[in-house]
């Protein structure tokens, strides 16, 4: 029984180092392609990029000019163009509506509805002329964002076809990584534990072999006693 024990526990730890072992140039060529490519990904910042906030600034930037121009022509619409823009004339609208309304007091509600208008066109120029600004052209800040573009396209043809794929690669190879890093550890720790183990069912079984040998030799000799009594003096046994 002690044996079968100690047979079952070493025969159980000799199958899982088989399971990680392997060859063990190709395990350290994994562990330097993973620590590579997550290194690479890490470095390129994509765990914090917005891709449509990127995407959607480098867009304004490339055209600044052109909808800089449009966005100053609204606003010169509604503030300049003509007698005071199209403030001034809506303005004027509300002050002729609000003299018919003196005279007919059902004009009222048109007139609220009115200024309720009014002080939306107060806002959307306030707004438009708050937006002229941020569409300066700024050299630096494209080339920037033209860097992190080219970078994110390199990741894309490696890793996935968007962030969320790429991060998933990252998730993975991190996973993978630290299983690897936990084989070597286990292997050490199994390589330990089977040597003990070994040595205890070595002992273990000289000790049964001993025992085996001496019973044998008893039975032998028995069973030459009683083939005597049998009258085959001559017979022989022995025991392996």
């Amino acid at each position: 029984d002690k044996v079968q024990k100690n047979y079952e526990e070493l025969s159980v730890l000799l199958n899982e180092q088989e399971k990680l072992g392997g060859d063990s140039r190709e395990f350290a060529r994994r562990v330097d392609l993973l620590q590579f490519q997550i290194q690479e990904i890490e470095d390129s910042g994509v765990e914090t990029l917005n891709e449509e906030e990127l995407l959607n600034r480098f867009q304004v930037l490339r055209h600044a000019e052109k909808i800089s121009k449009l966005v100053s022509e609204t606003q010169r619409v509604l503030e300049e163009e003509g007698d005071g823009g199209a403030l001034g004339l809506f303005s004027t609208a509300v002050g002729r509506l609000q003299d018919a309304s003196k005279v007919d007091p059902e004009l009222d509600k048109l007139v609220e509805t009115a200024k309720l208008i009014q002080e939306n066109l107060n806002q959307l120029s306030f707004d438009v002329s708050k937006k002229i600004d941020g569409y300066i052209f700024n050299p630096s800040e494209f080339d920037e964002l033209s860097d992190k573009i080219d970078a994110l396209n390199k990741l894309k043809k490696k890793y996935g076809n968007s962030t969320v794929e790429i991060l998933k690669f990252l998730e993975q190879s991190r996973e993978e990584l630290k299983a690897l890093s936990s084989r070597e550890e286990r292997l050490g720790v199994l390589s330990s534990e089977i040597e003990k183990t070994a040595e205890k069912y070595s002992q273990a079984a000289s000790q049964l072999s001993v025992k085996r040998s001496k019973s044998g030799e008893e039975l032998a000799s028995q069973v030459v006693g009683t083939l005597k009594e049998l009258g085959l003096t001559h017979a022989q046994m022995g025991v392996q």
